[in-house]
């Protein structure tokens, strides 16, 4: 088995970039016309890529930069791409490196929507609020102090992309 570090970086082919696309595009749940109205494109430009036939630098940054990369040719670099069998490998050990976990007096806290949580609401008078609610009020704070939305999804853990395509990230910015 090749390990990626040994591969040669390599430019995403056209069937890649058209898988790429469609997943970004699916995560924000645009349709194809959404998209080329965000890139500038026809959405015929559009298809054409998702159909995996090759496209033009220009079309590719657009592609980038509507989908919020910092860099605009993200998708015109080389990239070491791993093997199926590498990205499983690197995504095992990512989630054992980064599994967050909460403790009360230093148990594991498997459940935040307990009793004493509800007690404590209600000593305070809070009502209609839910521990996840904590983590809505945290990202909202972090991006009236200018947190970047990269730096939002990476510290907030966030495994769907759903951040910088959510209506109150716009309006809070």
């Amino acid at each position: 088995m090749t390990h990626a570090t040994e591969q040669a970086p390599r430019n995403l082919t056209p069937a890649e970039l058209a898988t790429l696309v469609r997943a970004f595009r699916d995560m924000r749940s645009w349709s194809q016309e959404q998209l080329a109205e965000i890139a500038r494109l026809t959405t015929r430009t559009v298809q054409r890529v998702e159909d995996g036939e090759p496209s033009s630098v220009d079309t590719r940054r657009a592609l980038a930069a509507a989908f919020g990369f910092e860099d605009i040719d993200a998708f015109n670099k080389p990239y070491v791409i791993p093997t199926p069998e590498e990205a499983a490998a690197a995504k095992e050990r990512f989630d054992k490196d980064h599994v967050t976990q909460f403790t009360f007096l230093g148990r594991p806290l498997n459940s935040a929507n307990t009793k004493a949580w509800q007690a404590a609401l209600q000593r305070a008078g809070i009502e209609d609020f839910r521990w996840h609610d904590l983590r809505h009020t945290w990202a909202t704070r972090q991006r009236q102090a200018g947190t970047p939305t990269h730096e939002l999804q990476r510290l907030g853990g966030g495994r769907r992309q759903w951040w910088s395509d959510t209506p109150i990230w716009r309006r809070i910015t």
